[in-house]
């Protein structure tokens, strides 16, 4: 049987570029990708802590490859903190998962923050706005220990940013203009 251009047309729909929020909608095969660094992630990573980055051209899928590890992570940690298998976990609707996930928050070992640095301009908004990030994902209130590290040390990077600055010194034979270029005063 052979479509018309009209029916093949119709069959065929432009999707927008947003990341992908489920292995169902996984058309790339991120999935196994996206489980292998759970794994890892879950059961190799340091007792101290560990960051990732991920990379690639725009358009490439991190983001997507993102939001199904962390699907994978949830359900990874949620096995192991409710003894619950696996297979009975990925049977269940996700808005079910992420209920069971904010319920443990507070004894849970792992504690996922997305944090997009590009939302900030200024190191010292960067510093501010991660560390908040932090003590409301772990459940810190905003004037608690965390926030107030967080004070101290954006307070150190503002004067620690000073004191980096080479000292200018005005003679009667140069002086510093507003545009930090130098003009001769005595010819």
């Amino acid at each position: 049987m052979t479509l018309s251009d009209d029916q093949m047309h119709l069959n065929v729909r432009l999707q927008g570029d947003r990341p992908i929020k489920s292995e169902a909608e996984d058309l790339l095969g991120f999935s196994n990708f996206a489980d292998a660094l759970a794994r890892s992630l879950t059961e190799m990573a340091p007792d101290d802590g560990l960051v990732i980055s991920v990379e690639g051209e725009w358009g490439a899928g991190k983001t997507s490859a993102i939001e199904l590890t962390q699907r994978r992570i949830i359900l990874r940690e949620l096995t192991r903190e409710t003894q619950t298998d696996l297979a009975i976990l990925e049977s269940r609707e996700w808005t079910f998962i992420e209920e069971d996930w904010r319920k443990i928050s507070d004894t849970r070992k792992t504690h996922i923050i997305r944090f997009n640095p590009w939302n900030f301009s200024g190191q010292e908004n960067l510093t501010r706005a991660f560390f908040r990030e932090v003590g409301a994902v772990v459940g810190h209130p905003p004037d608690g220990p965390i926030a107030k590290a967080v004070k101290k040390i954006t307070e150190y990077q503002r004067w620690s940013r000073f004191l980096r600055q080479p000292a200018k010194v005005d003679s009667p034979m140069q002086r510093t203009n507003h545009h930090e270029d130098t003009e001769t005063v005595f010819g």
